[in-house]
């Protein structure tokens, strides 16, 4: 229902958030990682004025954490998802 990227997307200066967390698989082939990228531009520029983090995650694909989460690059995304959660 919020897609920035979308030419029908309402505008984002109002995000009911403070806080947004973008992850991206260099390799994924259903959201290729430049849309992770030109997602969270657009959100910039958008005027809302909370914090973004994007994680390209090298060589990895769509949902990798979900299909091998004893993976160490699994480990080390669920860790960064997980702490980003917890902030305050």
């Amino acid at each position: 229902m919020v897609n920035p990227v979308s030419t029908k997307s309402p505008g984002l200066s109002m995000l009911g958030c403070s806080r947004l967390f973008v992850c991206t698989g260099e390799k994924d082939e259903l959201v290729p990682a430049e849309v992770g990228t030109k997602f969270v531009k657009v959100v910039k520029k958008s005027g809302w004025k909370g914090e973004v983090e994007f994680i390209e995650v090298a060589g990895e694909g769509h949902v990798f954490q979900c299909e091998n989460p004893q993976a160490e690059k699994s480990k080390d995304l669920i860790k960064r998802m997980a702490s980003f959660i917890q902030r305050k």
